[in-house]
């Protein structure tokens, strides 16, 4: 149902953004079901999307990606992938390449595909779809006219529909730990966990022990306790019960060509567009985490709403008042409605000059709108008024202490749904508003150039003037700060221009020579110039020597720059939660990080043997725009042989080296790697410590408040490797065989935030987002109207952190490989119907068990995380 399904399987592609780990943690996020493409593991805003060659304008509410889910799958005819230096050519962006979705561009007669597909695993993840593409000349044959229109709709898969997300993952401190080098792992991975602190029915704590309403008070089974919000096998809040595997998410995608000649030299083009998907996302309930000044957790003794049983324990323990933690799941989930359009219009002129140069102008407007909306969101203000009930001195009746108006008293440990009139006090539907416009006029030229003796000169050469803006509304009350949880983020309204020339040659230098079949030099440039960082020059310089009709060798050196978008530039911020952090200057981690990090601590004024009183409420995370980034800059080199023995007829192969290397790159890290690396740095003058805020001395002195998670021009991001494939088709049992291997092999992926710091540097090879090792091998057969392939996947093992510190850090830091086999069998009948059947992870095998900072691996976009599935699709064509 969606191109980016089939993508992310390919060696070079790393994890991008698609329907499987858009939000697996359950929390909410603005681009659940959109899909991008992320080559080489370097990014998505690095990797450059195209549609026959043309730019699209991005489809992220923070990034120039390109959401691909917009193009009909049924007119896709091919898909091109260029990775590597392709910045001179196709411009900003393509540091590690490009991804050319080629479209049909002519068809006479009408094709028809219904497909559907579900697992016998379990329910959840339906999917069903429809594609049809059709075309015909008209006018003599001078125009022709292509329509192309694609829908798929699929179910929501929640962790809990399968065996191996029916129980919480966690890693966790080791509550066993003793220090450094005392052969007991720092941090372990429990099973079957749960945020016992956070109970669904509530819980608190009173004389030592902890209780719940359920709805009578009880003892609270809080299992073995890890810390204050994790227990195994306890009662509690279980995330896997509320995130979901795949989004439930339904797409209509249409588009329509048009071509006609209007000379024999001149031809009119139009190509248009639109796009429309609905997802539903992840969302969890409303919980107690964060006040916001506000008392959200507490219930006072007066409260007549309070129980009997609860009452007589408050007494019995001579309490005022009781603080409480709970997840409200009778309040309804948080989840995200998003509501995505797009549009495109091209329209141009193509010909060709007398000395058969061919030239093109074109003008292309584009749009891409993201209306969403986040139900049951609470406002915090009016969660502590309506828990704030006393007897009204006249009638006796339970009230508000605060008389606000339309308040309406409500017990916080009821079990019962709200009623409407507490809904419509404690409850605001937090809407944002996204839309991201392109415009770009292009002007082509390519022909030969000149005769020399080893061939023709060919050149490309064009000029372009792009133009983007951005904009994004909050409504009112999330800008305030007082949706609980959700922190809108104020009006952003941006936009930048920039205009380009660029000039591409292939020099034929030696022919037909010993060992020189054809030599042949290839150059290009760019030259960009932004209203926002300046200009720009991207560069590319390449051979392709062909010794004999067996070998041919190349290789490329390139340039390549990318500008920062407006959302990296000028992105007004946002501030969410941040759960589950881990300060690690209290007590339990003082010692488990570098020989810096006590005196780190201590030089922020951490007193020693302190113990975080806070640890338990999310921190606040601060997102937002660096008007001061600069552009990134590239350098990189691949070299390579292609072989095809004509002593081996239906062989050819192919090996390549790779290497990029970021100069300034744009990026981001996540909380914890900051609070990790200020203290762990050689001094506390480091790029990290500014970005957090503790609190000022009182009942929760030096606890981490917020931190701020800017973009920043990091000092060096490197990446190199080996790709590799190989081909060979056969005439064999009466029928064809082809057998094609492809795979890659990851030399080294790093970051270094600083380039004076050397204890900033983050490995990213061999993490499960970057596997050392990817491949994979297809079988098929073909016999007349019968076909049958067997495609077989592999992810290498992989470490869970390859930046521990030392062999005791995790108790199982290593990842096993996995092995996914695919069977596709397919029937043409003789009067054009065709039949596919497809059996996806024949074996059902599950993702690897290591939590991975969401729910497990599974939620990670190189594993399968849906189990076995079965498809059938039906073609036809009149």
């Amino acid at each position: 149902t969606n191109v980016y399904d089939i993508l992310k399987s390919v060696p070079s592609i790393g994890v991008g953004l698609g329907s499987s780990n858009a939000s697996p943690s359950g929390l909410p996020s603005p681009q659940s079901g959109a899909s991008f493409v992320n080559l080489r593991g370097l990014g998505t805003d690095r990797s450059l999307v195209l549609v026959d060659g043309r730019r699209r304008v991005s489809g992220s509410v923070d990034s120039s990606a390109v959401d691909m889910s917009m193009v009909p799958g049924g007119l896709i005819e091919r898909v091109e992938i260029i990775t590597g230096g392709a910045s001179a050519v196709y411009g900003a962006d393509a540091v590690s390449g490009v991804v050319n979705l080629i479209t049909k561009d002519r068809m006479e007669g009408l094709q028809v595909s219904v497909g559907g597909g579900i697992s016998p695993e379990g329910s959840g993840g339906e999917r069903v779809s429809l594609d049809l593409a059709g075309g015909t000349d008209f006018a003599g044959g001078r125009g022709s006219v292509l329509l192309g229109v694609s829908y798929g709709k699929e179910e929501e898969l929640r962790t809990n529909q399968r065996d191996f997300g029916s129980t919480m993952l966690n890693l966790r401190p080791n509550p066993d730990n003793t220090g450094p080098a005392d052969g007991i792992p720092d941090r372990v991975h429990f099973e079957d966990a749960t945020f016992f602190g956070f109970s669904t029915t509530g819980s608190f704590l009173v004389g030592g022990k902890w209780y719940t309403a359920d709805p009578d008070v009880r003892l609270l089974n809080v299992g073995t306790p890890i810390d204050f919000v994790r227990g195994l096998g306890a009662e509690g809040f279980r995330t896997v019960d509320l995130s979901r595997q795949r989004q439930e998410q339904e797409v209509l995608a249409t588009r329509v060509s048009l071509n006609y000649d209007l000379t024999d030299n001149l031809q009119f083009f139009i190509d248009t567009d639109f796009g429309r998907s609905e997802t539903l996302g992840s969302g969890q309930p409303d919980n107690t985490t964060q006040g916001g000044g506000f008392a959200i957790r507490t219930i006072r003794r007066e409260n007549p709403l309070i129980p009997a049983d609860l009452a007589a324990l408050m007494d019995a323990n001579g309490l005022a008042s009781l603080n409480f933690n709970r997840v409200h799941s009778n309040w309804g989930f948080r989840s995200p409605t998003l509501d995505r359009t797009s549009h495109s219009i091209v329209l141009g002129l193509e010909g060709t000059f007398n000395n058969e140069w061919d030239w093109s102008v074109a003008y292309q407007d584009s749009r891409y709108e993201n209306n969403a909306k986040w139900d049951n969101f609470s406002i915090t203000e009016h969660v502590a008024n309506a828990i704030d009930v006393i007897a009204d001195p006249a009638t006796g009746e339970p009230v508000c202490r605060s008389r606000d108006p339309g308040c309406v008293p409500v017990y916080p440990l009821s079990q019962e749904p709200l009623t409407p009139e507490q809904a419509a006090y404690l409850q605001h539907t937090v809407l944002r508003f996204h839309r991201n416009e392109q415009q770009i006029a292009s002007f082509a030229l390519n022909g030969d150039l000149l005769n020399l003796p080893a061939g023709e000169v060919l050149f490309a050469a064009g000029l372009e003037r792009r133009e983007e803006s951005i904009k994004t509304q909050d409504d009112g009350v999330a800008r305030q700060g007082a949706a609980h949880l959700f922190r809108g983020q104020e009006p952003q309204s941006a936009d930048s221009s920039v205009s380009e020339a660029y000039l591409e040659v292939v020099v034929p230098v030696l022919s037909e020579l010993t060992f020189v079949e054809q030599l042949n030099i290839e150059a290009a440039i760019r030259v960009s110039d932004y209203d926002s960082i300046g200009g720009t020059t991207a560069s590319k310089f390449g051979i392709n020597w062909t010794l004999t009709d067996d070998l041919r060798l190349r290789a490329t050196s390139s340039v390549s720059v990318r500008a920062p978008n407006l959302s990296e530039l000028f992105s007004a911020g946002i501030a969410t939660g941040a759960p589950g952090l881990v300060d690690p200057c209290t007590l339990s981690q003082i010692n488990l990080g570098t020989a810096t990090r006590p005196a780190n601590c201590a030089a922020l004024g951490i007193p020693v043997g302190w113990v975080d009183p806070n640890s338990a409420p999310a921190k606040q995370a601060i997102t937002g725009g660096n008007p001061n980034l600069r552009e990134e800059e590239s350098d990189s080199f691949t070299v390579g042989a292609v072989i095809t023995p004509t002593a081996i007829e239906g062989l050819s192969a192919s090996i390549d080296y790779w290497n990029i290397e970021i100069d300034g790159a744009i990026g981001s890290f996540s909380v914890q790697e900051i609070i990790d690396k200020c203290v762990d740095s050689p001094s506390i003058d480091n790029a990290f410590c500014p970005q957090i805020t503790r609190e000022d001395p009182g009942p929760i002195a030096f606890s981490i408040y917020e931190v701020h998670v800017t973009r920043v021009n990091v000092g060096r991001l490197n990446a190199s490797g080996i790709d590799f494939n190989a081909n060979y088709s056969i005439a064999a049992f009466n029928g064809d065989l082809n057998v094609a291997w492809n795979g890659s092999h990851l030399l080294e992926h790093e970051e270094l935030v600083d380039a004076n710091d050397p204890t900033s540097l983050f490995l990213r090879k061999n993490d499960p987002d970057n596997p050392q090792f990817k491949s994979n091998l297809y079988l098929t057969y073909s016999r007349g109207p019968f076909s049958v392939g067997l495609n077989t996947r592999y992810i290498g093992s992989t470490k869970l952190d390859p930046n521990v510190l030392t062999a005791e850090s995790i108790d199982l830091n290593d990842v096993p490989s996995r092995v996914y086999n695919d069977l596709i069998v397919g029937y043409e009948f003789d009067n054009s119907i065709r039949l596919l059947a497809t059996i996806t992870n024949i074996g059902d095998v599950d993702p690897p068990r290591r939590d991975g900072g969401g729910i497990y691996l599974g939620t990670r976009g190189h594993y399968d995380n849906f189990g076995r599935f079965i498809s059938l699709r039906v073609s036809y064509e009149f």
